[in-house]
C-alpha cells in the first residue's frame, strides 16, 4: 500500500512538472516580468569565536549568535589535513631542505650530522625512500638547496667538505641499479656561509645564489659555462633570505641588510637593473623570514620575525577594493645601490622652515665614499625635482652614513640637521668618524655649525663615530 501512495504521488508530481513545461513559455505574456534583473552583492562576513578543548569541526552545522545576529557554522577547512609520516632510518640529519614537483610530491635535500647528502622522497600513498648521494667529511651537504625540472628530475646545490659551492643533478637515463648523478664543485675561490638558493629558470638552467663569508651575496649561473657575480657589492646580506625568479626572468630576492637593519624586497631585471622597497626596518627583525606571489592576484606577501616573539604578516593590496591606499609607487628620487643611495631617507624634517616637510635622502659611496645628502625641498605643490647637496669633506669619509632630525638645537624654531661620517678623520689623521649637525631655517647651507669626533688619537682609530646618529631631545631643560 505504502508502495501504491509512492506512485501516485510519483504520477502527480510528473503530471505537474509536464503542465509547467508547456506553461512556461507563455509566462513572459501573462505579466509585466521586467526584462532585466538587478543583482545584489551581500558581502561576505567573518567573526573569530574562540573554544577551548576539541576542535572546530565540532561546530560545524552549528547556529551561533555573535553581536546579536545568527551565524551558521560551515564544514569548511581554513586549513588542508596534515599527515605525518616517519623516514624509517637509522642516519641522523640535522638539515634539510624541500621541494614539490608539478605532481605535489615532496622531495627533500638532507644533511647527515656526521657529513653527507642524502635526497628523500615521499610518493603518493605515503611511500618513502632515501637514498645518500655523496658520502664525505661533516661539512659536505651542510646548506643545501633542492629544485625540480619540467621532466621530474632533481637538481642539488650544496657546500663540499671545503665549504665550496658543489652542485648535483639527476641523469635522464637510470641504470639498473637506480639514478645516476653528475656530481661537481663549480667555485672554489671563496667559501660559502650559508643562504644557498638553486632557482631554474624557463630554460631549466641553473641559477644558485649564496653567501659568502663576508656577507656578500653572489650568483652563480650556468649557460655555456659557469659564471659567477656578485650581486649588489657593498651590501652585507644576511643568509636567511628568500627568492623566487619570475617567467621573465626577473630575480626576487627579500632580504636582511645587515648593517641598516632593512627588509628590502629588490628585483633584479634581466638587464641588471635593481628595483629596491624596504619592507620594514629595526634591530630585532628576522632572522626567519619568507615571501610569496600569489599567481592569480599577482599580490605578495611577506613573512618575517619581528622579535622574540612576534611573527609579522605584510601584504600589498594590488587590486583590492577602493578606499585602501593605492599599493603602486611613485618614484621620487633614484641612484645606485653600489654608491649606497637611500639606505636611509626620511622626511620628517622640516629644515628651511617654511612649513612643508623635506626630504632627505643619504648615499654615503656617492663620490669615491665622500658621500653625500640630498635635500628635497618640499611645498605647496609637492617635493622638489632637483636636490640640494650637502658633500663630505673627502674621500673615504662616508658622509651620510647615518641622518637624522637633530630638533631645534640652536632654540631659532627651526629643525636642524645631523649627518654622520664614519670615515671621518680626527685633527691627527685618525679614522674615528665625525657628526655634523647643520641648522636649519635656510635653504643656503655653505657649511657644518658644529662637529665632534668623539674620542681622538689612535685608541679611537676605527670607531665608526656618528655611525648612527638620532636626536638628544632637550638635555638640558
Amino acid at each position: 500500500m505504502g508502495a501504491e501512495r509512492s506512485a501516485c504521488r510519483a504520477s502527480y508530481l510528473a503530471m505537474v512538472l509536464f503542465l509547467l513545461m508547456i506553461a512556461a513559455p507563455l509566462t513572459p505574456f501573462a505579466s509585466n516580468a521586467p526584462t532585466v534583473v538587478e543583482l545584489i552583492e551581500i558581502p561576505a562576513a567573518s567573526e573569530t569565536a574562540p573554544f577551548s578543548g576539541g576542535h572546530g569541526e565540532q561546530l560545524a552545522g552549528e547556529t551561533l549568535i555573535l553581536n546579536a545576529s545568527d551565524w551558521l557554522v560551515e564544514p569548511t577547512r581554513g586549513l588542508d589535513r596534515w599527515d605525518a609520516t616517519v623516514l624509517n632510518t637509522t642516519v641522523n640529519f640535522d638539515q634539510i631542505a624541500l621541494a614539490r614537483d608539478d605532481r605535489g610530491r615532496a622531495r627533500g635535500c638532507l644533511h647527515e650530522s656526521a657529513g653527507g647528502v642524502w635526497v628523500a622522497r615521499l610518493e603518493f600513498g605515503g611511500g618513502t625512500s632515501v637514498t645518500q648521494i655523496e658520502p664525505g667529511g661533516q661539512n659536505l651537504g651542510k646548506h643545501c638547496s633542492i629544485a625540480i625540472d619540467e621532466r621530474e628530475k632533481l637538481h642539488l646545490a650544496y657546500t663540499d667538505a671545503n665549504d665550496n659551492l658543489r652542485v648535483g643533478y639527476e641523469l635522464a637515463e637510470e641504470t639498473s641499479s637506480g639514478r645516476t648523478w653528475n656530481i661537481r664543485t663549480v667555485e672554489d675561490q671563496h667559501s660559502v656561509a650559508g643562504g644557498i638558493s638553486l632557482l631554474l629558470d624557463s630554460d631549466g638552467n641553473h641559477n644558485i645564489l649564496w653567501v659568502d663569508t663576508t656577507a656578500q651575496l653572489w650568483l652563480s649561473t650556468f649557460t655555456t659555462w659557469w659564471t659567477h657575480t656578485p650581486l649588489m657589492t657593498g651590501i652585507r646580506v644576511a643568509t636567511e633570505y628568500d627568492a623566487y625568479l619570475e617567467s621573465n626572468g626577473d630575480l626576487n630576492l627579500f632580504y636582511r641588510n645587515l648593517d641598516s637593519n632593512q627588509l628590502i624586497h629588490a628585483v633584479r631585471n634581466s638587464t641588471g637593473d635593481w628595483e629596491i622597497t624596504t619592507i620594514d626596518s629595526g634591530p630585532t627583525l628576522g632572522p626567519a623570514l619568507a615571501f610569496a606571489k600569489d599567481p592569480a592576484s599577482g599580490n605578495i606577501q611577506y613573512t618575517y620575525a619581528a622579535g622574540p616573539s612576534t611573527i609579522n604578516i605584510v601584504r600589498d593590496l594590488k587590486g583590492q577594493e577602493g578606499g585602501r591606499l593605492h599599493p603602486g609607487s611613485t618614484t621620487i628620487a633614484s641612484g645606485s645601490s653600489t654608491t649606497n643611495y637611500a639606505e636611509q631617507a626620511f622626511n620628517t624634517l622640516d629644515f628651511d622652515c617654511d612649513g612643508f616637510d623635506d626630504l632627505i635622502v643619504s648615499e654615503a659611496g656617492a663620490n669615491s665614499s665622500t658621500g653625500a645628502v640630498h635635500i628635497y625641498w618640499g611645498s605647496s605643490s609637492g617635493l622638489a625635482v632637483t636636490p640640494y647637496n650637502l658633500t663630505g669633506f673627502a674621500a673615504g669619509e662616508r658622509f651620510g652614513s647615518s641622518v637624522a632630525n637633530a630638533g631645534d638645537v640652536d632654540g631659532d624654531g627651526c629643525e636642524d640637521l645631523i649627518v654622520g661620517t664614519t670615515g671621518g678623520k680626527d685633527h691627527l689623521g685618525y679614522t674615528t668618524g665625525i657628526a655634523y649637525v647643520y641648522h636649519g631655517g635656510t635653504r643656503n647651507v655653505l657649511s657644518p655649525n658644529w662637529s665632534d669626533t668623539g674620542a681622538t688619537g689612535a685608541s679611537a682609530n676605527g670607531d665608526e663615530f656618528g655611525g648612527r646618529v638620532s636626536s638628544a631631545g632637550d638635555v638640558n631643560g
